[in-house]
């Protein structure tokens, strides 16, 4: 997401045009901001919900793996992982010397902001994320800090509907128009990998009822998964059929140590 502030003459329509190039994004820039009057106040401050594709590094080199926390290549950390999940949202984990002294440090790594986090290999775009609040640690060795964090649409496991989805059943939409009308507040995009399949004669999301599991359960009665991708959309796609096997193991023969299904 990104944010803007209200000029003169702005209005919501006129918004949407400077951001989007069209005015089809007007309702999804109300939504996004239920707390905003119509037309918007001089000076408030809008949220646009929109996904900005992070940047590689321009020095990057093949095959070298960043870190870029909003915006700012990271080079302080000792070992970055993260997994990505055929049926759920991938997540991160890193780690750092703790610098408490140096104040570019402290600026990626405030508590409670819930940065942006991008993995880069070269210029690929490998993971695209948020920040949970960071957890330094002291030892008589040293000062460490941890910071782990989920995939962008990670964040509609612990979200219910937001008020501007409202109302919130849907009548005569199919599975891709339901998680467009979801989703679209937050910025995330929607994408499908299968077909949509039929409208739902009526469906209707319960105030206490999760996002994730919501779309779960409809994305089972069209026979599709939900998952992410490397730009940090939510991916409908079809499940995967069993394949042929890639290894077979004999006892009594050396090789494989241990396996971990996944």
């Amino acid at each position: 997401m990104s944010t803007v502030t209200v000029q003169q003459g702005d209005t919501f329509e006129s918004i949407s045009r400077a951001e989007f190039g069209t005015t089809e994004k007007t309702n999804a820039i109300i939504a996004a901001n239920p707390a905003a009057s119509n037309p918007p106040v001089v000076g408030s401050v809008l949220i646009i919900p929109k996904a900005s594709k992070p940047s590689a590094p321009s020095d990057a080199h093949v095959g070298e793996i960043s870190v870029v926390i909003n915006g700012v290549r990271f080079t302080g950390w000792t070992d970055v992982s993260f997994t990505r999940v055929m049926d759920s949202f991938g997540s991160f984990q890193l780690n750092s010397v703790w610098e408490p002294d140096n104040k570019a440090v402290r600026e990626l790594f405030k508590p409670f902001q819930y940065q942006n986090v991008a993995i880069f290999e070269g210029a690929e775009l490998l993971f695209n994320g948020t920040m949970m609040p960071p957890i330094p640690s002291q030892s008589p060795t040293g000062r460490t800090i941890n910071a782990s964090g989920y995939s962008l649409p990670g964040v509609i496991n612990d979200c219910n509907a937001p008020v501007s989805a409202l109302p919130l059943e849907s009548d005569e939409q199919n599975l891709q128009q339901v998680a467009q009308s979801l989703l679209e507040p937050f910025g995330i995009p929607v994408e499908f990998d299968g077909d949509a399949g039929g409208s739902f004669q009526r469906e209707a999301i319960k105030p206490a009822d999760k996002i994730f599991q919501y779309l779960i359960n409809l994305a089972q009665q069209r026979q599709l998964i939900i998952t992410d991708t490397p730009d940090g959309a939510c991916k409908f796609q079809s499940e995967t059929a069993t394949g042929q096997p890639v290894a077979v193991l004999e006892d009594g023969q050396a090789g494989i140590d241990s396996i971990e299904p996944n």
